[in-house]
């Protein structure tokens, strides 16, 4: 269910293979999808910078 929310709302794009008697899919980003990936990264950093600060930890990777 989670990949067929993602197709229709951009994210991802499938191709269909059929091998044999077989069928595959295979899902690709998609640029928005890459966009996203990239904004949930930095949120990610950011949220790791905020809880090393509360911590009082030292970050071993400085994040952009």
């Amino acid at each position: 269910p989670l990949l067929h929310q993602l197709e229709e709302e951009g994210i991802v794009k499938t191709e269909t293979v059929k091998i044999g008697k077989r069928i595959r899919k295979y899902y690709t980003l998609t640029q928005t999808g890459n966009e996203r990936a990239k904004e949930k990264l930095y949120e990610f950093a950011d949220f790791i910078n905020t809880m090393n600060v509360l911590l009082d930890l030292k970050p071993s990777v400085k994040y952009v």
